[in-house]
């Protein structure tokens, strides 16, 4: 029901004490919190090391529509498109970065293990260990979700590669209104059920891959 409470037209669910609203508000599509539970999973429940991921973002908020509207309605409903649509390229963006400042610590110490004299890789393996642990009293700036301090070897521990990105955005129904979100109208599911199972007409697929990011390439579209 809290997902379901939206600002004004509904009023605020109330869960253990706490009012909520629609969590779409703050992100309708929450790509950093799919990133982070995935990690605590493997990390705090399997204990193991994550296996890379594949997300798949479905928008049912246009991110183009062509022309811009002009009219009072439409303009509104455009603003709601732009509020609740997905926003998540900048996340996935630091996420790729993230993994790539990953790789080049480990990297960077394979290469530093293959130069370093047999007779200092001891020290030198102490001295990584003693950065990583926090034991030389040197330690992020940032903190855990918690608010607790964090070391470098937290950074590190159960990392994995954003490997795959789909994203199916509804196109732009030139009918829409600016409370569409609320019309649970009989008709207007039907419909919505049926543009659902036409999808290759009503959607813009587009797929990001490790392999087209190394390739350089841009992610493919299916539809446009």
């Amino acid at each position: 029901m809290a997902s379901a409470s939206y600002p004004i037209y509904f009023k605020y669910q109330e869960i253990n004490g706490r009012q909520f609203w629609d969590g779409g508000i703050l992100s309708n599509s929450p790509l950093r919190e799919v990133l982070q539970a995935h990690r605590d999973y493997w990390k705090n429940v399997r204990e193991e090391q994550p296996p890379d991921l594949d997300v798949y973002v479905i928008n049912v908020w246009p991110g183009r529509e062509v022309p811009a509207p002009t009219d009072y309605d439409g303009i509104k409903d455009r603003k709601n498109d732009i509020i609740y649509g997905n926003k998540n390229e900048y996340d996935q963006k630091v996420a790729i970065m993230v993994g790539d400042y990953i790789d080049l610590f480990f990297k960077t110490k394979e290469i530093a293990f293959k130069y370093i004299p047999d007779q200092n890789k001891k020290a030198f393996t102490k001295a990584i260990n003693s950065l990583l642990n926090g034991t030389d009293d040197k330690n992020p700036k940032s903190r855990k979700r918690t608010g607790d301090k964090r070391t470098y070897a937290d950074l590190l521990d159960k990392r994995f590669k954003l490997n795959k990105t789909i994203t199916i955005e509804r196109i732009d129904d030139r009918n829409s209104i600016s409370d569409k979100w609320a019309d649970f109208s009989t008709e207007t599911i039907n419909r919505l059920i049926k543009d659902g199972e036409n999808y290759e007409d009503t959607a813009i697929i587009k797929i990001d891959t490790v392999l087209q990011r190394e390739q350089g390439q841009r992610a493919s579209y299916s539809h446009v």
